[in-house]
């Protein structure tokens, strides 16, 4: 990557959120795991969850980035500079154009997959939506590679209407928590939580559900709160020309 993660540190615009108490005591939490992270981002959108390992210490290794929206070339060129890991587009970023047993062995896996399903904005149609599919694709290169071994952790994020109850009484949120619990091996653990990144320094009301995912190393493996610790930072607006 040509972008210098390190250098936030030293801009004004960026460099309170690396003397925030709460960003720090993240960072430690994340130092026993702070090794070359072999990631694999899915619906991967600006890279924003490379660029948020990397701000958290790691060294995150992509080894598969996909995204079907071709525009997203250019910055992501910028960020992963000559990778062939990038496959972006309506047929080289489509994961379900991709055999989910040949697909790169990693560490990590950061998704957002598409919302429009549950989004208060659209029709609701749930599971019924056929932009639904790619969610079950997703998980099923979760649990294919946590079989496999090299997975040790996830993300997941959605909209808030992912956890809430639709028209036939199901919850999407908890099936898929309930599908993970049957297939993730024994030693896993998920989590679920509702974060708003206006709580985390940024001028944005933009609340989310994450599922997370872990696999037990051992005693060092890290255990994040369940409930969001809002950083001290006010919600403010840069200029970023």
């Amino acid at each position: 990557s040509n972008m210098n993660i390190a250098s936030l540190n030293r801009d004004d615009k960026f460099g309170k959120w690396f003397q925030d108490p709460v960003f720090t005591e993240m960072r430690k939490l994340l130092e026993p795991l702070c090794v070359p992270l072999t990631v694999m981002e899915l619906f991967g959108g600006l890279t924003t969850g490379h660029i948020a390992i990397a701000a958290l210490g790691c060294s995150p290794d992509v080894q598969l980035y996909c995204d079907i929206n071709a525009d997203l070339l250019h910055w992501i060129s910028q960020v992963h500079t000559g990778s062939s890991a990038v496959h972006c587009g309506p047929i080289s970023g489509d994961i379900l154009l991709k055999d989910v047993a040949t697909l790169p062995r990693v560490m990590a896996i950061l998704a957002g997959p598409p919302c429009p399903p549950w989004s208060s904005k659209g029709s609701r149609a749930g599971w019924r939506d056929s932009r639904s599919v790619p969610f079950w694709r997703t998980l099923r290169i979760i649990v294919d590679q946590a079989c496999s071994g090299s997975l040790f952790m996830f993300v997941l994020e959605n909209v808030l209407g992912f956890a809430s109850k639709q028209s036939d009484g199901t919850v999407p949120l908890h099936e898929v928590l309930q599908l993970l619990r049957e297939e993730l091996p024994s030693d896993w653990t998920l989590d679920h939580c509702i974060y708003n990144a206006k709580h985390f320094g940024l001028a944005q009301n933009r609340p989310r559900v994450y599922v997370t995912g872990r696999k037990t190393l051992d005693s060092s493996t890290p255990s994040f709160p369940a409930k969001a610790q809002c950083f001290k930072l006010k919600p403010k607006v840069w200029d970023f020309a």
